[in-house]
Parts: C-alpha cells; structure tokens; sequence
C-alpha cells in the first residue's frame, strides 16, 4: 500500500501564494514604526471657523527598531508639527537601521 503526502510550509500556495512567485518578507521586516493619531473630538463653531474640543488630537510615534515611543503630544498645532516631523527627527537619534 502506498500512501502520498503532502507538505505545506508557511508561505506556500496554500498560504494565498501563486506557485512560482518569491515569498514575502516576514512583516517584522516591513513595518519599522507606528505612527497614532487620534483626530479628537469637537465641535466646530460655523461662524469663525474655531474648533472646541472635547478630546484634544494627540499624537505618538514607536519605533519597533529601537523599541522607544515618542510622544505623546496634545493639541492641534502639537500635532501638526509632531506628525510633520517625527520620522527624519526619530531616524537621526535612531540607532536601528530605517528603510
């Protein structure tokens, strides 16, 4: 009696890969950091444009690399400068190798 087996290993055509093209790279490999933004939550005033928040918009920036966090910030304007600039700012302190 002759019994056929099969072996699947992780990443082959039965993990959704078409036969022939090259295994993706481990997803540790892909994401280096996270950057969260809550928007917050307002309301805003129709006649002068002015926002009156509830929850303040906050940001914070983890680097998986060097396994730091930086952050949080509060505030619309923190936000907006945090978010503009915490990648190149983060990279050049970083002493893990950003892609």
């Amino acid at each position: 009696m002759t019994v056929e087996t099969t072996t699947v290993t992780a990443g082959g055509a039965a993990a959704g890969r078409a036969p022939g093209r090259p295994a993706r790279p481990p997803l540790a490999d892909l994401i280096t950091s996270v950057l969260f933004v809550d928007f917050g939550e307002g309301r805003e005033n129709r006649d002068t444009g002015h926002i009156t928040y509830t929850r303040p918009p906050r940001a914070r920036y983890e680097c998986l690399l060097c396994l730091t966090a930086e952050g949080p910030v509060y505030g619309a304007a923190a936000v907006i400068a945090f978010t503009a600039s915490i990648k190149t700012d983060h990279t050049s302190r970083c002493a893990g190798e950003h892609r």
